[in-house]
């Protein structure tokens, strides 16, 4: 099958077919991805909407270091969480068959030395909420730590301002 190149920015789900670690210029740590899309997501009705035609391809980079040689935390958060990937070799990245992993990818114009082009510019989990991220694993842990250590004495709280009556209330 014959895929065509993706022309329209916006949010799709689809697969990684091609992985493969490097570094950039300036030393920080990316993984370069090649994606098969298949469904483009519609805003306005939150699903997604199988591609007419055949598939399209993308490609493009996910920076997985910052210049001070420290994890982006927040890429490196969602993309474990889309692959269900351990997070532990980096390696694995590049040596494991993720291909049949479905995932969220965000195509983005990019401009380089006058050029402008269309890039992968972010990957999650199909179900990916933007800007909400749960926690899990160890960040839970320690949640769950602070909560159980915190105050909780009922006596000090404060009653709850009630609400207007309805003629002035938003939530009515």
């Amino acid at each position: 099958m014959q895929l065509q190149p993706c022309e329209v920015e916006g949010r799709y789900a689809g697969f990684l077919t091609k992985m493969a670690l490097g570094q950039t210029s300036g030393g920080c740590i990316q993984l370069r991805v090649s994606c098969e899309l298949r469904a483009e997501h519609i805003e306005e009705k939150d699903e997604y909407l199988v591609l007419q035609g055949p598939p399209q391809e993308i490609s493009g980079r996910l920076i997985l270091t910052k210049r001070d040689g420290t994890i982006n935390g927040y890429q490196y958060g969602v993309l474990k969480a889309a692959l269900d990937w351990d997070g532990k070799d980096i390696a694995d990245l590049q040596n494991k068959d993720f291909s049949k992993v479905k995932v969220a990818i965000w195509i983005a114009e990019d401009e380089y030395q006058g050029n402008v082009r269309l890039i992968v510019d972010f990957i999650a989990a199909l179900d990916w909420t933007p800007g909400i991220t749960p926690a899990t694993g160890k960040e839970m842990d320690k949640i769950k730590s602070a909560w159980a250590t915190a105050k909780h004495d009922d006596e000090t709280q404060e009653e709850p301002n009630a609400l207007p009556d309805d003629d002035e209330n938003p939530f009515a």
